[in-house]
């Protein structure tokens, strides 16, 4: 057999990823905070891009009257375009987030202020205060006291007694059942027998186990559903609060969607967050008159232009797929929040003729502002479970049916995961499996019938 060598021509399309194309890509993917974050950047990488920071934060609907040339509207009524800013009135978005926030250990050195204590007292209680964790408890005993700490464990331990009289209840614990019992008696129920069970039955009143502990307390089941619904009461974790603080994320929509007067919808980008870029006009003169750095700012420019380019892409594309969001949820826009009809990434980009990725890159993170709230665009998409009618059913939708049966449900006789199927499908025609309900049960956060039952 010869083997020989030779020339095959063979054409074939490639997409060469550039780091212009990638460049584009990332602005895209960027919510507005984050897109504001990357202009700075690049303006402090290119001498070329001069910018300005924004002044402008809040849409005003009588805008849209003023500036009705300016958009279009299609035939459903929903209207978009560039809406002028330079009307608005001024919001620093800083203006939502201006409260005070004040970490657990400030809070209780607050108190110290307020009371009458000795240098030794004094200086046990910052001690105990800087060993508290994040949920509020005490991760410390008396043999951890530092070598300089001349006290007693009688002192140690009063230190302990007057660190769970500060707010919140139930600081300083050192266990669960130490934390309930310090709230119970600093409540306005001062019940022995609540006490009792918090030391001894805790378990049981977790697994609902009611007749176990009627029977041993020989009381009604009754009177312990009440004690149960008195401790539920209480904060197992009295300083969480304080760290959930500092999670916080300020939302900052990306675009917004009104409705106006006449039922259209308006549909316009939140550009009034975004810092405005331009080219330097010092470097436009050292360009036509340097020769050895116009190679160097050419570049610069190109750089410029492909920003300014990619930025108008991403604000056409989330405006489209917004548009074409709100055409397919316009109930929910319309007013009905629970109502959400099935929909998913592929069917928005099959009818915008894009990639399914540019339409998960426009809405992961970015948010709409809508007459009902802040809520992220992927919001808007939801899995369907057909229906005896042939049509699909979003799965939000059927958790807010589980939801609403369950809040109006008999509690003595709470309803099961498979009457809840029979349910739906009787009266809603949606026949679903009893692991999807309690599945859905379970991402609502409710508990099974049986933790659910009261006596």
């Amino acid at each position: 057999m010869e083997m020989g060598f030779g020339l095959i021509q063979q054409q074939q399309l490639k997409l060469v990823m550039t780091p212009e194309l990638r460049q584009s890509i990332t602005i895209l993917q960027y919510s507005a905070i984050e897109l504001s974050n990357y202009l700075r950047e690049q303006a402090n990488e290119n001498p070329l891009i001069e910018i300005t920071e924004p002044v402008q934060f809040q849409v005003k609907e009588e805008r849209h009257t003023q500036n009705k040339a300016s958009a279009w509207e299609d035939k459903e009524g929903i209207r978009y375009g560039d809406y002028s800013t330079s009307k608005q009135d001024y919001v620093n978005p800083i203006d939502y987030y201006a409260e005070r926030r004040v970490s657990l250990q400030q809070y209780l050195q607050d108190q110290l202020r307020y009371m009458t204590l000795r240098p030794t007292e004094r200086k046990l209680l910052l001690f105990l205060i800087g060993n508290l964790n994040e949920i509020g408890y005490l991760d410390a005993d008396f043999q951890s006291l530092p070598a300089d700490y001349q006290v007693s464990l009688e002192e140690f331990e009063n230190a302990i007694y007057l660190l769970q009289q500060l707010e919140p209840f139930g600081i300083g614990a050192r266990n669960l059942i130490e934390c309930l019992l310090i709230q119970l008696r600093h409540s306005d129920c001062k019940d022995d027998l609540c006490e009792y069970v918090i030391l001894h039955h805790l378990s049981d009143l977790a697994a609902n186990r009611f007749q176990k502990v009627a029977s041993k307390l020989k009381i009604s089941v009754a009177e312990v559903q009440e004690i149960a619904d008195m401790i539920k009461g209480f904060d197992p974790k009295p300083g969480a609060r304080f760290y959930s603080q500092y999670d916080t994320r300020f939302i900052v929509p990306d675009v917004f969607v009104q409705k106006g007067k006449k039922g259209q919808f308006y549909i316009q980008m939140n550009d009034g967050i975004l810092p405005l870029i331009q080219m330097n006009s010092e470097y436009q003169e050292l360009i036509e008159m340097n020769q050895e750095a116009k190679e160097f700012l050419d570049h610069q420019l190109n750089q410029l232009h492909w920003l300014k380019k990619s930025i108008d892409q991403r604000k056409q594309t989330i405006l489209k797929v917004t548009e074409m969001i709100v055409k397919e949820q316009r109930r929910f826009f319309e007013g009905d929040e629970n109502i959400l009809k099935p929909l998913t990434l592929k069917e928005i980009a099959r009818k915008l003729d894009i990639h399914e990725s540019t339409v998960s890159r426009a809405t992961n993170h970015k948010y709409v502002q809508t007459p009902k709230g802040i809520y992220e665009l992927k919001h808007f998409f939801t899995n369907g479970i057909a229906s005896d009618n042939g049509e699909a059913t979003s799965s939000q939708y059927i958790k807010e049916l589980i939801k609403r049966l369950i809040d109006e449900e008999n509690k003595k006789k709470p309803l099961s995961d498979q009457k809840i199927v029979q349910i739906l499908d009787e009266k809603q025609g949606i026949q679903i499996a009893r692991r999807t309900v309690a599945k859905y049960r379970e991402e609502l956060g409710i508990l099974s019938s049986s933790m659910r039952k009261r006596f």
